[in-house]
């Protein structure tokens, strides 16, 4: 029986997040490693599509004015949450990195991930 690909996508956005992913990761693997093939991704970096590379690399510098600017931070969650993150995330991807969303989809079909 094929075993299901789980994607972890670590994405760099400069808030120390990646160390609580890859210990997730890490618990998940050690726990169910013999029934998932797991794949551990830098989804923005490893495609080498420079598109995606400055998408991240944006995003790392928005998390740098959120640390910054508490009014402008508090803006931003308000209009995750009155919109919903899925259409502000398809929006973001596709006005401030022309051909982000694009490549993005298309890595994450050459990942092929079941979950």
């Amino acid at each position: 029986m094929k075993k299901l690909r789980i994607i972890f996508p670590f994405v760099e956005a400069g808030f120390g997040h990646i160390m609580t992913e890859r210990s997730i990761c890490d618990a998940f693997e050690k726990k169910y490693g013999d029934y998932f093939e797991i794949v551990r991704s830098d989804f923005f970096k490893e495609s080498g599509e420079e598109v995606l590379i400055r998408f991240e690399e944006s995003m790392a510098r928005e998390v740098r004015t959120y640390n910054r600017s508490p009014f402008y931070a508090g803006m931003t969650i308000f209009l995750m949450n009155f919109f919903g993150t899925r259409l502000v995330s398809r929006f973001v991807m596709r006005q401030t990195t022309k051909g982000a969303f694009e490549a993005s989809v298309r890595h994450m079909e050459e990942l092929d991930p079941d979950i």
